[in-house]
């Protein structure tokens, strides 16, 4: 299966400045760190992934017991290449390829146990019971997701498969999906998996952390031929440009002739004191706009020295430039000035004679 239109989509919008080996063999992925407090074996994406994607694999309690309905960490595997066709049957072409999961079974409907996932946290270290309402309960298991960072189930789409192998280095991808049985009386006993997120604007892998009715028992990538040189590797799943949305822009707070930096300019020595202070703030570095691109530095705090200082720059989209603000209302004008009024009339100079002189209306008599 090729990459799907929102995959390329998705893992072009951004490159990082530093990537992993690809394509990824099993001894880059492999992990036995531990995942919400038990034991575990399974593969680390983080790096790949750019913090989207964490973990996939099988987790026991802290004492390394077995849980019910949850793959054993021993039946968790990592094959390569030929390798993989002892257990599949998977026909060997020469190809580069690897092959993940787990091959536990249970007696019980539904007879497969979950492989679980863990997403959105940026790193294994962060699958942890860090919610006050998400604690490991007596027998050492975790509930299934609500948010992000918990117990998921392992993926279940093609298309999902073919954005992780993706970023690992492959071209193609196959989940093989464990569905329920017909048989069994809970449609949905799974918990909820890991799909891709149709808004570009947002993480690239979301959940709808409903139960589900399958997830992805074992991923096989394939598609880096040998022994030709393998294509450029595909960008990874990007988590950083739509979170820079929610840090402040130090160019925000440039003076004329005097740029703001993370360790320097306008309130430096709070960030270089204040780890979280610091991370919330990035500074442009570079535009540009016929690409419509723009470089942006992220500040990080380092407490060996206490500086806060850009470690990592990433390329995002330009975003849009906010509406332009409403002309100011026209200042009101005073009333024009009216003519001056015009002279008195003067009365012509034979009037004022008349004025020293009787007037005989005033010896009138009654009807004479």
């Amino acid at each position: 299966m090729s990459y799907s239109v929102l995959a390329l989509a998705m893992s072009y919008s951004m490159l990082a400045t530093a990537q992993p080996n690809r394509p990824a063999r099993c001894a880059d992925l492999l992990s036995n760190r531990s995942v919400w407090g038990g034991k575990a074996v399974g593969i680390d994406m983080s790096a790949y992934t750019e913090g989207a994607f964490q973990w996939l694999g099988c987790r026991a309690t802290p004492e390394g017991t077995k849980i019910p309905g949850s793959c054993a960490p021993e039946t968790f595997f990592c094959e390569e290449d030929a390798n993989i066709t002892e257990r599949f049957g998977f026909v060997w072409n020469g190809a580069t390829a690897i092959a993940f999961g787990s091959t536990d079974r249970s007696d019980t409907v539904p007879n497969v146990e979950q492989v679980s996932a863990c997403h959105g946290v940026g790193s294994i270290e962060n699958c942890k019971e860090i919610d006050p309402t998400y604690v490991m309960d007596a027998d050492g298991d975790v509930p299934c997701c609500f948010d992000v960072g918990q117990k998921c189930a392992a993926p279940a789409s093609n298309q999902v498969g073919t954005a992780l192998c993706g970023s690992l280095g492959y071209l193609e991808a196959q989940f093989i999906v464990q569905q329920v049985t017909f048989n069994n009386p809970d449609p949905t006993p799974y918990c909820p998996v890991v799909t891709l997120n149709d808004d570009p604007n947002g993480p690239p892998v979301v959940s709808d952390f409903q139960k589900s009715s399958g997830f992805g028992r074992v991923l096989v990538c394939t598609g880096v031929n040998s022994p030709l040189p393998p294509p450029p590797p595909s960008p990874p799943l990007v988590s950083v440009c739509w979170q820079v949305q929610s840090l402040t822009n130090l160019r925000d707070f440039d003076t004329p002739g005097q740029k703001v930096w993370c360790n320097s300019g306008l309130n430096s020595p709070q960030r270089q004191a204040d780890a979280a202070l610091c991370e919330s703030y990035y500074a442009t570095t570079n535009i540009n706009v016929s690409a419509g691109t723009a470089r942006l530095g992220l500040c990080e705090h380092d407490d060996s020295d206490m500086s806060c200082r850009i470690l990592q720059e990433v390329t995002c989209p330009l975003l849009p430039p906010p509406p332009p603000l409403p002309p100011p209302p026209t200042p009101l004008q005073p009333p024009p000035l009216l003519p001056p009024p015009p002279p008195p009339l003067q009365p012509p100079p034979v009037c004022e004679q008349i004025q020293s002189l009787t007037n005989l209306r005033d010896f009138d008599q009654p009807g004479e």
